[in-house]
């Protein structure tokens, strides 16, 4: 059995975000909705608390006009009292660096 410690480990749950972040994002721009559920699911098993994916999902079925599909999610994701993770980006301007929050 392999042994992980715990630096190994978060390093490849954030793998796995990025991979299946990277899938929803792609079945948003194509219309994906049956990789894009797929892809919700085990991001919400990696990141229970990140109320981020069930929003692209829910952005995806009002994307198609599946309005319905897209209100259950917004329900579900106030019921579990879901939050989005505020975005942030950083840049260097004259070696300084400066954080942007969005």
């Amino acid at each position: 059995m392999l042994q992980l410690g715990k630096s190994t480990h978060g390093y490849i749950v954030r793998n796995r975000l990025a991979v299946w972040g990277s899938l929803l994002n792609n079945c948003k721009i194509y219309g994906r909705i049956d990789l894009a559920e797929i892809a919700v699911k085990k991001l919400i098993k990696l990141e229970p608390n990140n109320g981020g994916y069930g929003v692209m999902l829910a952005n995806i079925y009002g994307a198609i006009g599946e309005w319905d599909k897209a209100r259950t999610v917004w329900k579900t994701l106030k019921e579990q009292k879901a939050n989005k993770i505020q975005g942030c980006s950083w840049i260097e301007i004259g070696n300084q660096v400066h954080h942007l929050f969005c």
